[in-house]
């Protein structure tokens, strides 16, 4: 990791921020990258178990906001899922999907950040804020 506080790849710019404080101590996670619709992408690292909420809240990201903090009860942390990680990600649940009505732009990628817990399969997970939330 760089210690510089942006990286420019691919003609983007990209912030790099420290392992976000969890409880679940030990069991690192590689890099998350989100990005958005401005053309800022954010690389953020976390551990396993946080939710992809967590680590965008803690690290200050545009349009993570979670009001709920994380419990499924808004739709204030919508992101779109790359393409090249939907499968991997998995669905919504029915619940999710239902409160993603209330999300702007609601599309078949969508989901709550707040559902998205980190794990090994998702090292390098790719998502996208939208324009702005519900």
């Amino acid at each position: 990791m760089s210690d510089r506080k942006h990286d420019v790849r691919n003609g983007r710019r990209h912030k790099r921020f420290p392992i976000a404080p969890s409880r679940f101590k030990g069991y690192h996670h590689g890099p998350c990258h989100l990005h958005h619709p401005a053309g800022i992408a954010t690389t953020l690292d976390g551990d396993v178990g946080q939710s992809v909420m967590d680590i965008g809240k803690r690290a200050g990201v545009e349009n993570i906001i979670g009001e709920c903090g994380g419990s499924a009860a808004c739709a204030t942390c919508h992101v779109h899922v790359d393409p090249a990680w939907i499968d991997r990600v998995g669905p919504p649940s029915a619940d999710e999907w239902d409160m993603l009505d209330f999300a702007h732009g609601k599309r078949a990628d969508s989901r709550l950040s707040c559902q998205i817990r980190l794990r090994a399969a998702l090292d390098g997970l790719i998502v996208h804020t939208p324009e702005r939330q519900g």
